[in-house]
């Protein structure tokens, strides 16, 4: 199927298995051959009601026979190992979930209470040692760009004649509202000196996070003993595991 997308025509493909999902798979037309600019995935996972839209750019993929392969490989369902339980039965009051790092920048999606969660409402919040906390509402995507390392960025969906339009996203511009967010909605940290990682086994590894270290809760087991965590490196690499959860502030 093809569309329109953020202004540019686009090759338009949907799924309904494991996630409900639609991609756009932008298109340039440069010396008479078509190739694929962005992927925006807009997609809801049926495991855990968790939902979100991401795109990456600057891809320059030339058309050929495989391409519906090439688009559907940015589905991801890494989100599909977060357990939502935890929020819907009260164990925890809001559910924030790591979208990227560079260096001491972070950002991730942030569902404020259970009815959020059930709505599918979250916003997008910023936080770093340089700019401090900024929080972004409304329809928002997190794009990436494959030609630099930059920062992702935060882009605001807008509707024009039943055409999605992306545009900069303006950051909650109330002050103390920002700090009132980033004290309220924090992501989970180490809270000790370090917190060890444990194998199948539960047998304590030489792998370990330190104090301040910013993670995503994916799930708790054995009455709340362990907690099954994702963590972003500073070359913004996942490394998951399980850790006490006595080490780690909520």
């Amino acid at each position: 199927m093809f569309s329109f997308f953020n202004g540019s025509p686009s090759i338009v493909l949907s799924g309904r298995s494991i996630d409900d999902y639609t991609a756009y798979a932008t298109l340039n037309y440069i010396n008479d051959t078509f190739s694929i600019d962005c992927i925006y995935i807009d997609m809801k996972s049926k495991e855990n009601g968790i939902s979100s839209k991401k795109g990456t750019c600057g891809l320059n993929k030339k058309i050929t026979d495989d391409y519906q392969d090439f688009i559907e490989g940015f589905v991801e369902d890494n989100e599909n190992n977060i357990n939502t339980n935890y929020i819907l039965d009260g164990k925890a009051k809001t559910l924030p979930i790591l979208i990227s790092r560079v260096n001491d920048a972070y950002l991730y999606q942030l569902y404020k209470n259970k009815t959020d969660l059930l709505n599918d409402k979250y916003s997008i919040m910023s936080l770093s040692n340089k700019s401090g906390c900024k929080s972004y509402e409304g329809v928002t995507w997190t794009v990436d760009n494959t030609l630099n390392k930059g920062p992702t960025t935060v882009l605001k969906e807008i509707i024009k004649n039943g055409v999605v339009f992306l545009e900069d996203a303006i950051a909650n511009s109330d002050e103390s509202s920002e700090i009132d967010s980033c004290q309220l909605f924090r992501m989970v940290s180490v809270k000790t000196e370090k917190s060890f990682f444990y194998d199948d086994k539960n047998k304590i590894t030489k792998s370990y996070l330190v104090n301040g270290d910013l993670v995503t809760l994916l799930n708790m087991s054995q009455g709340d003993k362990w907690c099954g965590i994702s963590y972003l490196n500073q070359a913004n690499k996942k490394i998951g595991g399980n850790v006490l959860c006595t080490t780690l502030k909520f």
